[in-house]
């Protein structure tokens, strides 16, 4: 008996919710208490939810102004701003002690939603079921999203599927409904992730070429019309999030450099190197993970997806010609971005049409990672997969066609096959951030040790996450960019508290400084007891343990 569509799409959707529990295990049992891979990003990521949140019921206007590098502006954009994914978790991000739940809700939500949005495209592209399951597991669960396990904006895909299926159904139906769905959802990708509102639009155009541009029936005032229209609405709502990037980039110069873009940039080897998580490819590919930051290059494809691509060549029917150029087209032109601004042969170096975007096209000069563009190829393979696999499908009878297609679908799962992923425990908050929460007004406040190493300052996300506890304006900071002057900054307080040091917190205008005499040697630790004694300006406010709050007398005001 054949399930009403919506039932069946709903059951679908419980099929990727299940295996998305499976594949990213043990998260499911350390929901509230751990983050995925480290300390690091992750925590970062976890504060600029809270953040997005608690502005947002504040004062929606000054986002961008969030609470750490006091006093810089902007600093919100010094990276990611997340602001669609914390929308999808509003309810949980107004309470802080769920922050870390809401953070890997949001993690699975990314899983369960790209899969099913693929599923949904395909089905409307074939008819067909179980390919358009085959296409969304290969998107949902390649071997390089299970490699990004540390960075919700690059897994946050969910809505990059629907943007196509809606742009589909506008090419069918043109109405204003389609189009601005399309547009929305473009939005809502773009809000997500920053790298994604970059990469898509020329995608989109590409789309347009093979999909609309071609057919003369799109030619009509209205069909412009609405185009426009939903275009336009587009720009629009990105507008006031763009602003303050652009101002960060002219007025502290916060672009990528050519170099920059090349060190995160593919190589060859990349696309047959898979992550170090991997349980079948990640030991055998290791000797192909080349140069620095090999993480960001582990772009092996899966040998299913380029199998079933190269059936869906070979056995194409003139009713997926035209799907097979389109999505081959974009296949093709972000696989050859992801190698970035300069291409080497044999010893000769060019500039590549990367290095056209980056010059001419806005806000390509601020991506960091072009091998990030893999992810569109993901995209686009997975959906000429999933027409390879309809097309073998039907060689097969009823009961054999399960038993294929179910065969695939564990071979697609165990390619990608990563469990236990790595998880972090997050500790509680200290009893010190509590003291910090009750204190009136908002005192600014610098917390030590602060690390001089630029390769050790991830460490200072743990400072940002607990800020979400008190939220009180912050020196300290991590983040893709830096203040100028932050270098310099973490360097002089080394000597804490020594005279330049107390001058520094004189000019940042500290109330609080905040020693975990913890992170510090045996002999450091006492010689700066000692130095202490002798600091009128420096009075003990609290100590909680090793956490020692001083009360700064001698600052400016804020």
């Amino acid at each position: 008996m054949r399930l009403p569509s919506k039932i069946q799409s709903l059951g679908i959707l419980g099929l990727f919710l299940f295996i998305s529990l499976g594949m990213t295990y043990p998260l499911i049992s350390k929901l509230g208490s751990c983050v995925i891979h480290d300390l690091g990003d992750p925590l970062l990521i976890a504060w600029t939810l809270a953040w997005d949140i608690h502005q947002l019921c504040r004062d929606p206007f000054h986002l961008f102004e969030a609470n750490f590098f006091y006093p810089s502006r902007h600093v919100l954009a010094y990276s990611e701003h997340l602001l669609g994914d914390a929308l999808l978790a509003f309810p949980l991000l107004l309470f802080p002690r769920f922050t870390v739940l809401a953070g890997n809700i949001l993690y699975l939500l990314t899983f369960i939603l790209s899969g099913w949005g693929v599923y949904l495209l395909l089905k409307e592209l074939s008819g067909k079921t179980s390919p358009a399951i085959i296409a969304g597991l290969l998107f949902t669960f390649s071997p390089y999203r299970l490699s990004r396990l540390s960075h919700l904006h690059i897994l946050s895909t969910q809505w990059m599927p629907f943007i196509f299926l809606f742009l589909h159904r506008f090419a069918r139906k043109p109405t204003w409904k389609n189009g601005l769905l399309a547009s929305l959802f473009y939005v809502l990708q773009g809000l997500s992730c920053n790298y994604y509102a970059v990469f898509l639009y020329p995608i989109i155009f590409l789309w347009a070429f093979f999909f609309l541009l071609s057919q003369r029936a799109f030619w009509t005032w209205r069909i412009l019309t609405i185009s426009a229209v939903s275009t336009g609405l587009a720009l629009m709502l990105f507008i006031p999030f763009f602003l303050p990037y652009l101002d960060l980039r002219q007025t502290l110069g916060f672009t990528r450099s050519v170099s920059e873009a090349r060190v995160f940039s593919a190589h060859w080897a990349s696309y047959l190197s898979a992550s170090q998580f991997n349980r079948i490819y990640g030991k055998l590919t290791t000797q192909f993970a080349v140069g620095p930051f090999p993480g960001e290059r582990w772009l092996f494809p899966g040998l299913v997806g380029v199998m079933l691509s190269v059936v869906a060549i070979l056995k194409h029917s003139s009713k997926t010609r035209r799907l097979l150029w389109g999505y081959g087209a974009i296949l093709g032109f972000s696989f050859l971005m992801t190698f970035g601004p300069r291409w080497s042969f044999f010893g000769r170096e060019i500039d590549s049409p990367y290095r056209f975007f980056f010059n001419y096209f806005p806000g390509w000069s601020g991506i960091r990672v072009p091998a990030r563009m893999h992810m569109i190829s993901t995209l686009s393979l997975s959906i000429i997969a999933g027409l390879g696999a309809a097309s073998l499908g039907r060689i097969f009878k009823p009961v054999a066609q399960k038993v294929f297609f179910s065969s695939v679908g564990a071979l697609i799962l165990l390619e990608s096959f990563s469990v236990p992923l790595p998880l972090a425990s997050v500790p509680p908050p200290a009893p010190v951030y509590h003291w910090l929460a009750a204190q009136p007004g908002k005192p600014v406040v610098l917390e030590l040790p602060m690390p001089v190493v630029a390769g050790e300052r991830w460490k200072e996300t743990a400072y940002l996450y607990y800020s979400i506890f008190h939220w009180k304006p912050l020196v300290n900071g991590y983040s893709g960019y830096y203040p100028p002057y932050y270098g310099s900054l973490c360097e002089t307080m080394q000597g804490f508290p020594d005279a330049s040091s107390l001058n520094e917190l004189r000019q940042f205008g500290v109330k609080y400084v905040i020693w975990h005499s913890g992170e510090y040697e045996g002999s450091r630790k006492q010689a700066v007891i000692e130095q202490l004694a002798n600091k009128p300006s420096l009075s003990l406010a609290a100590r909680f343990g090793d956490d020692w709050v001083f009360s700064f007398s001698d600052s400016k005001k804020p």
